[in-house]
């Protein structure tokens, strides 16, 4: 019997991440989309006045 997966809008754990070498909100938001396109990550935000990500897994 085929295992079946279950989906749920939470994520099932949260990471907090530093972020070095940010020069710019865009550079932030280039992480972020970055994060966001990475298999298993359902969600991301990166601050760029603190220097982390956080990703939703």
């Amino acid at each position: 019997m085929p295992l079946k997966r279950v989906e749920t809008d939470a994520p099932r754990a949260n990471v907090s991440l530093p972020v070095t070498g940010m020069t710019c909100a865009a550079c932030a938001r280039t992480i972020e989309n970055t994060l966001e396109d990475t298999p298993g990550v359902e969600n991301a935000n990166v601050n760029f006045a603190t220097g982390r990500a956080r990703a939703g897994l």
